[in-house]
């Protein structure tokens, strides 16, 4: 199931971590087993990514709980520097079955650090 809504600020230059829980329609956990996630943000939905986040090999997205559906998305303080304005993010789940999943939406408010 889609949370839709998840906005969030951050400031330029800061480190944040993402914790998702992935549900089905009926709110029972997902299982992550075998899954692969990307995560992307932009300027508009319509738009390239400026920012993709991945469960390969250091690619920031971790499955830290399969049995129950829970994954980070770790932002470092050099992605977020190159960040600036608002973005439309998502998070998308491509289970064993090659079924794919859009399971998070929202939109990043990137503030500027005080000098």
């Amino acid at each position: 199931m889609t949370a839709t809504a998840q906005d969030f600020t951050i400031y330029k230059g800061d480190t944040l971590v993402i914790t998702v829980t992935v549900t089905n329609s009926a709110g029972a956990a997902k299982d992550l087993t075998s899954a692969s996630i990307e995560w992307s943000a932009g300027h508009s939905p319509d738009r390239p990514a400026n920012i993709t986040k991945t469960t390969a090999e250091g690619g920031g997205v971790s499955i830290t709980n399969a049995a129950g559906g829970i994954f980070t998305i770790t932002l470092t303080a050099t992605d977020t520097a190159a960040m600036d304005d608002v973005y439309f993010h998502r998070a998308q789940v491509t289970d064993s079955g090659s079924n794919v999943s859009t399971v998070l939406t929202g939109w990043i408010t990137v503030k500027e650090n005080l000098s």
